[in-house]
């Protein structure tokens, strides 16, 4: 008898040894692969030691809890305790003083130079004001008190009876004419097909700006060079500790019905109700200069592309399904995290901008990821799907969505679903590709970039 048990035992130790053995061949093979430069900021998984891939896996690889930290370019990533979200959170969030004292500065320049072109009596700039839409108003700002964008108001009386002409049918640019009567005002702004010319607005806007910064008071204030790819005139204003940028863009009011453009856009219906949807669609929109990039790739001018910020500051700002989500007298149960969500991605972007290849991040910007929240509340509605408490949960969903829409190369305009932000037009499919491996990278370790 204890001649069989001597038996087992041998065998059952032959069996655990051989299983030992084969462990270690396997982790060797896998880590011999990140050795010779094989496996470039991803984890590699055993379906991946015996065959390549697809993109597709790879995204259902992303959703895997891996609590290994994986190498890159051959180099383990950085092994420190990651920091949680919502602490990287709470440094994004700008600190009072800096962004008031940053705001009023801006504030009183601003006015200063509207004050003076206003003076330009029978003008369409004899009533302009400034338009309290962007990040900033809408809470979503992120590290730069010293960089503000301001859009600068043109109201037209007669702006119900301008005719508005898609170029292509699914894009967001448009030439802007009169049915008939014309205002004696835009005259001198009217090209020779009876368009309104954008090019010539700006070149006049410009023009006053530089009359008024020349006056006194107005000493510690510069007009940058322009940018012919930017509808913005960018000034400088002279700070300590740092000088603050300002861009302003001229907005055409436009009273009209919304295009036939944005018929299945804005579907809020299931998250913001179908009262609050019609509400927004009764209301106004804008026309901004931009030189337009059609499919030849070629620089159209006097061209106006539509602007729905003030639509998205009330989105943004009243984003809950319950009205009470994240309302200044909410419980810890009515806050979301709607707001911190697009603040880390648009960080992240921000960050790979900066230390990574700029010339394959410069086709990216924050409103990549506004829209992409945009349409990820439309697919979660719920205030509950967005619990503060479960920020990191919510956060790498919203990156799964986002690298999903980048390994598609497609990122439909909220408002206009035909406009495609990430086509070959506006965005280089290889640039996809990249920010498509930095992100997901950083997602499968836990966000390194966060805390280096």
């Amino acid at each position: 008898m204890l001649d069989v048990i001597v038996l087992v035992l041998a065998f059952v130790i032959a069996v655990v040894i051989k299983q030992q053995k084969l462990s270690q061949v396997k982790y060797k093979s896998i880590d011999d692969r990140w050795e010779n430069g094989q496996r470039q900021g991803t984890v590699v998984s055993q379906k991946e030691v015996y065959g390549k891939t697809s993109k597709e896996e790879n995204m259902k690889t992303a959703n895997l809890d891996n609590g290994d930290v994986t190498r890159r370019n051959g180099k383990r990533a950085n092994s420190r305790t990651p920091r949680r979200l919502k602490d990287v959170v709470d440094e994004l969030r700008l600190r009072k003083n800096d962004i008031s004292n940053a705001a009023d500065k801006v504030n009183t320049v601003v006015d200063a130079i509207l004050k003076s072109v206003k003076h330009s009596k029978g003008s369409i700039f004899e009533k302009i004001k400034k338009i309290s839409t962007g990040s900033y108003y809408e809470r979503v700002k992120i590290l730069k008190p010293n960089e503000f964008d301001i859009m600068i108001q043109i109201s037209q009386r007669s702006s119900k009876s301008i005719i508005m002409t898609n170029l292509d049918k699914k894009g967001p640019y448009y030439t802007l004419s009169f049915k008939d009567r014309k205002p004696s005002a835009m005259l001198k702004y009217l090209n020779l097909e009876g368009n309104i010319s954008a090019s010539e607005i700006v070149k006049e806007f410009r023009h006053l700006i530089k009359q008024a910064i020349g006056k006194p008071g107005m000493e510690k204030v510069y007009l940058h060079a322009k940018n012919s790819r930017s509808p913005a005139e960018t000034l400088l204003i002279k700070n300590e500790p740092q000088d603050i940028s300002v861009d302003l863009v001229i907005a055409l009011k436009i009273i009209n019905e919304w295009p036939e453009e944005t018929n299945f856009g804005m579907n809020i219906d299931d998250w913001l109700g179908m009262k609050v949807k019609q509400e927004y669609k009764r209301s106004h929109f804008y026309m901004v200069p931009k030189r337009a990039v059609m499919g030849n790739k070629t620089k159209k001018a006097d061209i106006w592309r539509i602007s729905f910020s003030n639509i998205e500051k009330k989105i943004i700002t009243k984003h809950g399904n319950d009205k009470n989500c994240c309302g200044k007298k909410a419980s810890e149960k009515k806050m979301c995290c709607r707001k911190q969500c697009l603040k880390l991605l648009k960080y992240l972007l921000e960050l790979l901008k900066t230390n990574g290849e700029q010339r394959k991040m410069n086709q990216f910007c924050s409103y990549h990821a506004k829209t992409a929240l945009l349409h990820f509340c439309v697919k979660h509605p719920k205030d509950e799907d967005w619990k503060f408490k479960e920020l990191e949960l919510h956060f790498n969903k919203y990156v799964d969505f986002f690298l999903d829409c980048l390994s598609r190369y497609t990122l439909y305009n909220f408002f206009i679903p035909a406009h495609n932000l990430f086509s070959e037009e506006f965005v280089d499919k290889s640039n996809c590709d990249y920010l498509y491996e930095e992100i997901r990278y950083q997602k499968l370790n836990n966000y390194p970039i966060f805390y280096e």
